[in-house]
């Protein structure tokens, strides 16, 4: 099984770009059937699910949208937070040769309907009420719109639209499973469109940026090839960045079907304070404003501290600092480095989950230096990484390391 794993994070963006994402699913669940695929947590559990299991929910969930009539060239939008229900809504369309997209979660009702008519979708998912007034509120105006899959129904009784469908029990007593699953995705093109990613609008209203199976895997390699250490051995990620964006999908989708990473999904996306602490990720991937807001607390934390830990922390800040400034000139940092972060910087970086990091990459926005420095004098491999969502997942240029 061992080896069935390496031949799966082996493979070249030529060999990628003859294939889907769904399709690779159905091929690690078949080497690799046992073997974690991503955790995520309920009721205060974190759960396993080997990729076997992944397969099956994504076969029941795609019988379920195909018994709604989704079929080739149909349009699915996704509308929530991170879920695990999320990525297997995408899948399961894409399986089907349907398009995906997803929309995000504070999207205003103008955007909403914008994306849903543009996107021409005729089946939304929604994670929960929520989203579901959401588009309640312009559904009648959205004439390809036809079923309205709920994740989570909590607070939904009241409700009698007929287009609202219980995630649950569509997908309950499905028999559909991984066979069933690798014979509707053997007959998907890979140079078909399989999702689409707006973008920020900046320059007037969001533009969808088509992207195709194979092009998307093969671009997505490179983030692999840049950072071996990925398909090197299994690391901890947790998801918490939107999946409507190529980022977030990079993380939760396409990343763990070709590389060891495991993502991990928290109870609650309001606390992703805690979802770290309790995974201590191994790689952490993130946009600069969580880093800025981290590095925030931590300050604030050791100006309300004891006399005696502003001290420490000051004197480790000093020397940390012409450590570091010496390791970006190429030399090495020593033992002295080593006991500072044992002593000061291993607690503060425990506290938030982060002393088992090897690799932060940020993206999405320029990170300030000084944000940069603070975190690498802690002694976090601090990476920027800069893409286009117009290149469907992959890395324009990113840093190798930050005394690379």
């Amino acid at each position: 099984m061992a080896e069935a794993s390496r031949q799966i994070t082996r493979q070249n963006a030529g060999e990628l770009r003859r294939k889907t994402a769904p399709g690779l699913l159905c091929e690690r669940a078949k080497a690799t059937p046992g073997e974690v695929a991503y955790r995520a947590k309920r009721l205060g559990l974190y759960r396993e699910r080997s990729w076997s299991d992944f397969a099956g929910a994504v076969a029941r969930a795609a019988a379920a949208f195909e018994s709604l009539g989704v079929a080739t060239g149909d349009r699915v939008a996704i509308m929530g937070n991170p879920c695990e229900e999320w990525v297997v809504a995408d899948l399961a369309a894409q399986a089907l040769g349907a398009i995906t997209y997803g929309i995000y979660p504070t999207a205003s009702l103008e955007e909403l309907e914008y994306q849903m008519r543009d996107g021409g979708a005729r089946l939304f998912v929604a994670e929960d009420q929520e989203f579901v007034d959401k588009i309640l509120a312009v559904a009648d105006r959205l004439d390809a719109l036809e079923h309205i899959v709920v994740i989570d129904p909590t607070a939904l009784n009241a409700y009698d639209d007929p287009r609202l469908k219980r995630w649950e029990a569509l997908v309950a007593d499905r028999s559909e499973g991984r066979d069933w699953l690798a014979a509707k995705c053997a007959g998907l093109d890979p140079a078909a469109p399989a999702f689409i990613v707006y973008t920020s609008g900046t320059t007037g209203a969001p533009k969808g940026a088509l992207i195709s199976h194979g092009r998307h895997l093969a671009a997505t390699w490179n983030i692999v090839t840049h950072y071996p250490m990925l398909a090197d051995k299994v690391q901890r990620a947790v998801v918490f960045l939107p999946l409507c964006h190529v980022l977030g999908r990079d993380i939760a989708i396409t990343l763990p079907l070709i590389s060891k990473l495991v993502p991990h999904y928290g109870e609650d996306i309001e606390d992703i304070g805690t979802t770290m602490f309790e995974v201590a990720p191994t790689v952490l991937f993130t946009v600069p404003r969580f880093l800025q807001k981290w590095a925030s607390q931590i300050l604030i934390g050791i100006n309300n501290s004891t006399g005696l830990k502003r001290g420490a922390y000051d004197f480790a800040m000093r020397r940390a600092r012409r450590i570091a400034e010496e390791r970006w000139q190429g030399q090495g940092s020593g033992a002295m480095f080593r006991m500072l972060w044992a002593g000061v910087f291993r607690p503060i970086l425990n506290k938030f989950g982060f002393d088992k990091l090897e690799l932060v990459i940020s993206g999405g926005a320029p990170l300030p230096p000084e944000t940069a420095m603070l975190w690498q004098i802690y002694g976090l491999n601090v990476v920027e990484m800069y893409g286009q969502t117009e290149t469907a997942g992959g890395i324009v240029a990113g840093q190798k390391g930050p005394f690379a």
